[in-house]
């Protein structure tokens, strides 16, 4: 068993949302030993106070899969609604007085942020045009360790070949021989299958998806 301590908070409806994290906590990991809830201002950011706390859990699960707890996958319906949310408070409130929405996800937590903060729409575009060149960079170079990869394989299995052939005993029995050519052939075949099959393919994929952003 692992004891993990988690830090929880929340600024919106923060009763209710406390609750309902600390109860799904409880469903994963069972028995919870909790710190008393503390206040605190918002660092950073115009928004309201957050209610915070610690958890204690022991678990015998991954931290990976502790860590995926905060990950919630990006609903778009749902960050088109608190954009909308969020452009109705500009226009109602103002950039001085508006507070930051979460989307949910990361990009757009930080673009919310730096529209309020810098109130300045050239700040958002230059902002948004450094995340889309981070994401591009890194697909590129994806993108080229996949290449390497499928252009590589191949030649491990050619490794492979020469180690089978390597150990084919001095006399040349049948035995020997009908094992070193079984063995050269797999590893040649897994290195053509996995250039052909996993590297070559993912390389087209990622470059498919991001190259309208590239543009």
């Amino acid at each position: 068993m692992t004891i993990v301590y988690l830090g929880v908070g929340t600024n919106t409806e923060r009763e209710y949302h406390l609750q309902r994290g600390l109860d799904a906590l409880a469903e994963l990991c069972g028995e919870l030993q909790l710190s008393p809830v503390f206040e605190s201002d918002a660092v950073g950011v115009l928004a309201k106070r957050f209610y915070n706390m610690v958890v204690a859990v022991e678990t015998r699960l991954a931290l990976a899969k502790i860590a995926a707890l905060a990950a919630r996958p990006f609903d778009p319906d749902r960050a088109r609604a608190q954009m909308a949310r969020q452009i109705r408070d500009i226009s109602s409130e103002g950039l001085m007085r508006a507070e930051p929405v979460r989307f949910g996800d990361g990009e757009f937590d930080h673009l919310a942020d730096v529209l309020i903060s810098r109130r300045s729409i050239d700040a958002l575009h230059g902002e948004h045009e450094d995340q889309k060149r981070t994401r591009v960079e890194a697909a590129q170079t994806a993108v080229h360790v996949l290449g390497q990869a499928a252009e590589l394989a191949p030649v491990l299995g050619l490794a492979g070949t020469l180690v089978a052939l390597g150990t084919m005993t001095p006399d040349g029995t049948a035995g020997g021989m009908t094992g070193a050519i079984a063995m050269a052939v797999v590893t040649t075949l897994y290195g053509i299958a996995a250039a052909n099959f996993l590297f070559s393919p993912l390389a087209a994929a990622i470059e498919n998806v991001t190259s309208p952003l590239s543009r």
